[in-house]
């Protein structure tokens, strides 16, 4: 509802603007392109760190360009294109638990591993060289991000605790994130 009061309000300040015939009533700044829209606070948007830092639950989630294991270099955005959800973990400890997931889930979930240069990589890790996304996301080793299927972050921990994804998995859908992918939405 806050999302959607902020663009009726950009837009009736643009028609009140045009009406009074402003010389700027043309001029559009970036309140108009969607950037800066948040769900913040939002029933969807969970944030269990202690100090969230700049990036939190409900914002956009951010872009950088990584690589993947074998070196192809990749933008986050075209990983989150499509109609799944994607779990990102920070820490060469959350291979395998990626893997797993992701394997279980596949068209549902696609998760993976963000990784530093030199750590063990597998098919699901993201090698960040230049720090861009532990920057970004504000991450520890031990974060996790669930970013929804529209681009913003749904959930962000720092408990390392993959059980926290199924809890707001559930809470969200009401379906245990312990099923196979078919009962879950966009699968």
């Amino acid at each position: 509802m806050a999302a959607a009061r902020a663009a009726l309000d950009i837009s009736t300040a643009l028609l009140e603007k045009h009406r009074r015939g402003d010389d700027d009533a043309h001029v559009r700044g970036p309140e108009v392109h969607g950037l800066t829209l948040n769900y913040r606070g939002g029933p969807l948007s969970h944030d269990d760190r202690t100090d969230a830092g700049a990036l939190r639950a409900g914002d956009r989630a951010p872009d950088a360009t990584t690589a993947t294991a074998d070196g192809r270099p990749i933008r986050l955005f075209n990983l989150f294109r499509g109609p799944h959800w994607t779990l990102l973990t920070f820490g060469a400890a959350y291979a395998h638990t990626a893997a797993t997931l992701s394997d279980r889930f596949g068209p549902a979930l696609h998760a993976y591993t963000v990784v530093r240069p030199g750590e063990s990589a597998n098919e699901h890790a993201l090698v960040d060289s230049h720090g861009h996304l532990w920057a970004g996301y504000v991450a520890n080793d031990d974060t996790l991000v669930l970013v929804r299927p529209d681009g913003y972050i749904g959930l962000i921990t720092n408990s390392g605790n993959i059980e926290r994804v199924t809890e707001y998995w559930t809470a969200l859908h009401g379906i245990p994130i312990t099923g196979d992918a078919a009962t879950m939405p966009g699968a």
